[in-house]
């Protein structure tokens, strides 16, 4: 078994552990369509450079126009206090090393903001709320053992939509902080045991592994 788990890990696990199965014990990965993912490459890795004070005048010749559009939104942003970009951290819960990598991190108010860029069509889904808990639950406890934040009200992440301009918010205090506690405690613990039962839900007629199931 995997000893360290990432959030699309955890997540494919709670739609169905046959299927977590499938794509990381059994590597049956089946092809992706990967069509509209060099766009939104490409303004990450722009944004990244420019928060990393880097040149970014050859990445910004190269962009079409679409790009343009999405990066002068960025650019209205006019984001300051940057502490890290594309931060990928570790963080045992449960006995198990977590992994998540995340857009960046901005001092925020009094406490921290965790950034997310949004290029394409966005609705804040129960996917996307999951990859949310996952990171607020991680980075919180992450700073507060560096003794970066007292308090769940000193962290928040924001979900920026670069098409359009608009932003997402989700404020962390206690009670999503034991929910979200609670939650993983519980997938981690199946975890441990190896339960890769069949979880039939409405994910599954959509899921690319749904045949292989009965076999």
């Amino acid at each position: 078994m995997n000893n360290i788990f990432t959030v699309n890990m955890l997540k494919t696990f709670e739609e169905c552990p046959k299927k977590y199965e499938f794509i990381y014990i059994k590597n049956m990965n089946l092809p992706e369509n990967y069509k509209n993912t060099e766009s939104g490459n490409n303004i990450h890795n722009l944004i990244n450079f420019y928060l990393k004070q880097q040149p970014v005048q050859k990445q910004e010749n190269l962009l079409n126009t679409a790009e343009k559009e999405l990066w002068k939104n960025f650019l209205n942003l006019n984001l300051s206090n940057c502490v890290k970009s594309e931060y990928s951290f570790f963080f045992k819960a449960e006995g198990i090393w977590l992994n998540g990598r995340i857009d960046a991190l901005f001092e925020y108010n009094s406490g921290y903001m965790i950034a997310d860029w949004k290029t394409g069509n966005f609705r804040h889904n129960e996917k996307e709320q999951f990859q949310t808990y996952f990171y607020l639950y991680s980075l919180y406890n992450i700073l507060k053992s560096k003794k970066k934040i007292n308090s769940y009200s000193d962290l928040c992440m924001k979900y920026f939509i670069l098409r359009n301009g608009t932003e997402i918010l989700v404020n962390l205090d206690d009670k999503l902080y034991n929910q979200i506690d609670e939650k993983l405690k519980n997938i981690l613990g199946k975890i441990k045991k190896a339960m890769f039962l069949v979880n039939t839900n409405e994910h599954c007629k959509c899921c690319p592994f749904e045949k292989f199931c009965h076999q």
